[in-house]
């Protein structure tokens, strides 16, 4: 059966940090002329360490790495965000296109075998991962900002459930604003603020900026439509 297909990304010109061909080398060539190089020394102190480690991480995985910045993170255990894009822009990272086949699983070496449980483990680190910086957003940026009803916020527990099911870390911005347009509307309008939960399941209709200059009855009037849908 083959593999879903996903965006992975390689190192640029990576065969002059490869010395062997080994599935998983000790060591690979680094040069003191990168102190020297002004590109590098450009980029954020955090990024340039974060980029020495993809290096080593990519002679480990025949240089093919999934472009998931959460995921990179964990592999190379780091403290701050991983920024690839930012690679990517300044041409240390190259983009690929590539399928992974789940049914070569059964042929693969005892060496693979354990490079496939460290997967796992991996994988499990990443989803706890996203999980904590998701409910981390939730109980400290989304739910305390969320308009009260009747001086009080309910169904938390819920709107948890729901927030962790329709909401992605790079929707953070995103659903922010939306809050802000909502909040906004509130506030032109005589209507009373759903219950969160409800709210989460219709955030991405509000990422329309809403204009200051809007009548009420007119915004009433887009919150009807809305409803009847």
């Amino acid at each position: 059966m083959a593999g879903e297909l996903m965006e992975y990304f390689e190192v640029k010109n990576f065969s002059k940090f490869q010395h062997y061909k080994d599935r998983s080398p000790t060591w690979i060539k680094y040069y003191c002329s990168v102190i020297d190089d002004d590109e590098i020394n450009l980029l954020p102190e955090n990024t340039q360490n974060h980029l020495k480690n993809i290096w080593c991480l990519a002679s480990r995985r025949k240089n093919k790495l999934p472009f998931d910045k959460v995921a990179i993170g964990v592999l190379i255990q780091a403290k701050s965000e991983v920024k690839l894009d930012l690679l990517v822009d300044k041409g240390y990272l190259k983009i690929v296109n590539d399928s992974v086949d789940a049914s070569t699983d059964d042929s693969i070496d005892e060496l693979a075998l354990e490079e496939k449980r460290r997967e796992e483990n991996i994988k499990k680190k990443i989803k706890e991962e996203r999980t904590k910086r998701l409910c981390d957003f939730f109980d400290n940026q989304l739910w305390i900002k969320y308009p009260k009803r009747h001086g009080k916020r309910i169904g938390k527990k819920k709107s948890k459930e729901i927030f962790l099911k329709k909401v992605k870390i790079d929707d953070f911005d995103s659903i922010l604003l939306a809050l802000k347009n909502y909040i906004f509307y509130l506030d032109k309008s005589d209507q009373y603020a759903k219950d969160c939960e409800r709210w989460l399941l219709v955030w991405t209709d509000w990422m329309e900026e809403i204009k200051e200059d809007v009548p009420g009855w007119l915004l009433r009037q887009r919150e009807r439509d809305k409803q009847n849908g």
